[in-house]
């Protein structure tokens, strides 16, 4: 409520509870928000537990999405599934990713003399790729001369499979798992 009236909110994800309920009072308060959903739509996602989605989708994700000021596709791929699921969304194609040269750095962050590649977020066995990170995790050591450590604050139901896939591929040294770390 005391926040600008100019000010636009930023969900990422879908299918959570909390957003439906957020939007409907930003509506009320006359606030804007846009949408993120980071795959959560595209067509392997809404496989899974498919009729249980597919009614949520329709009865209380479709409306908060119709709403939204916009909704930010990372590729092509998802907004394409996007649509198909409705035709009425203001979709925006924005994919994620950085031109690095023009990146500039006012104070520079404290660098370890240890080189660092980190992941945060859930493991899941389709949608986040995991196993294709360590196998180029493996790849940047073996055939790139590279060095330092993966360090990755996951979990979920394929956490043990990431570890064995970590010590088959020999990387379970160079590999930190942190599991998951919320709130404290």
């Amino acid at each position: 409520q005391a926040s600008d009236p100019n000010t636009v909110f930023h969900f990422h994800g879908g299918f959570i509870p909390h957003f439906l309920l957020i939007s409907r009072y930003l509506r009320k308060i006359k606030r804007s928000y846009v949408l993120t959903p980071h795959g959560t739509f595209t067509q392997g996602a809404m496989e899974q537990n498919r009729w249980l989605k597919k009614l949520y989708f329709r009865f209380l994700e479709k409306p908060l999405l119709n709403q939204a000021q916009a909704i930010q596709c990372l590729g092509h791929a998802e907004r394409s599934d996007l649509e198909a699921l409705s035709k009425s969304l203001h979709i925006q194609l924005i994919p994620n990713g950085q031109i690095f040269r023009e990146l500039i750095c006012e104070s520079p962050i404290a660098r370890s003399s240890e080189f660092i590649i980190g992941y945060c977020g859930r493991i899941e066995e389709r949608q986040k790729g995991l196993d294709i990170l360590l196998k180029s995790f493996r790849f940047y050591r073996e055939q790139l001369g590279g060095r330092g450590k993966l360090h990755l604050i996951v979990d979920g139901p394929y956490l043990e499979e990431m570890k064995e896939l970590a010590e088959e591929l020999e990387l379970d040294t160079f590999i930190c798992f942190w599991g998951k770390k919320f709130d404290q």
